[in-house]
């Protein structure tokens, strides 16, 4: 039923695990959560995890004091640069990009709930705003990192949950609430001049809220409102998820790079959050009382 995605999720695991330059990794696995006001950092070990970093938009540096309100409620939490920045974003307007070793924001921006970013070439971030009353989201954006704010190109994107730059393939993939979309950035020179829509492809249902890549592979972790999937960056086919197909209300579906281990996290209904980081390859589960937890993401080894 499976197919191709079951062996490429099994081969993950066992790359992982066989190549010389992870076996010399002895560092424990880091993961990244957020959900409410703080974004932190967890270290699991043998015993209990350890919280090894946070950061607060209140207490940060870099940022102007009109925009620390406004992430009040992280939508994710993205680690880049071999888990030396964080982009964060925040259904509250915010956006930032932060530096690990001082917690500066390196880079902000306004955004109508703002729910995922990632880095492009060239200094550019790009942003995927949902739905907003004030008519300002449903929008895919791309900034200029050196001047905070700086819109540079944008484009319709409905009920925008997700963004993904692949660097091998040279495209971005944006997540509609209905379908995932694919753009080619186009550069005058060394220069952005524009972002060119090269497909649309439906989603075998709505609402479109996850998408993240599986490391090794072509594909890219997706959810929907009672589904999980993998899109074949290669072919832009759609197959149900071998481990969470047919799980409901995913926020988050992360894959640790090194060992092939999935993190997942599901709304606790009636609730947009949880309390409860899942796990799976091998099944588990890490319990946060009282946490308010959205996304969470395995932090890549420092390079």
């Amino acid at each position: 039923m499976f197919g191709k995605s079951w062996i490429s999720v099994l081969a993950l695991a066992l790359a992982a695990t066989a190549a010389p330059g992870v076996r010399a990794q002895n560092a424990a696995p880091e993961i990244v959560l957020c959900g409410w006001d703080e974004v932190f950092v967890l270290r699991l070990g043998a015993g209990a995890p350890e919280k090894i970093w946070s950061w607060r938009a209140d207490e940060a540096s870099g940022l102007p004091d009109s925009i620390r309100a406004r992430f009040a409620t992280t939508s994710d939490c993205k680690p880049v640069e071999g888990g030396r920045e964080f982009v964060v974003t925040s259904s509250a307007e915010g956006v930032a990009l932060v530096e690990r070793a001082t917690g500066k924001a390196l880079f902000y921006a306004t955004v109508a709930n703002a729910h995922s970013a990632d880095i492009l070439p060239g200094g550019l971030l790009a942003v995927a705003a949902s739905m907003d009353e004030s008519g300002r989201g449903d929008r895919l954006l791309v900034f200029d990192l050196s001047t905070p704010g700086r819109i540079l190109a944008e484009d319709s994107l409905p009920w925008g949950h997700g963004v993904v730059w692949d660097s091998t393939r040279q495209k971005l993939y944006a997540l509609a609430g209905k379908d995932i979309r694919i753009y080619k950035l186009i550069f005058s020179g060394n220069r952005f001049d524009h972002l060119s829509r090269q497909a649309l492809i439906s989603l075998p249902e709505g609402i479109g809220h996850e998408m993240q890549p599986v490391p090794g592979t072509p594909f890219l972790a997706v959810s929907t409102s009672n589904h999980c999937w993998l899109f074949d960056r290669d072919d832009w086919s759609l197959e149900p998820h071998p481990l969470l197909a047919d799980s409901a209300d995913v926020k988050s579906i992360s894959v640790n790079p090194v060992n092939g281990r999935i993190s997942w996290t599901r709304a606790d209904s009636p609730d947009w959050w949880t309390s409860v980081v899942r796990l799976q390859n091998p099944p588990g589960q890490i319990e946060l009382p009282g946490q308010h937890l959205y996304k969470a993401r395995w932090v890549s080894p420092q390079e």
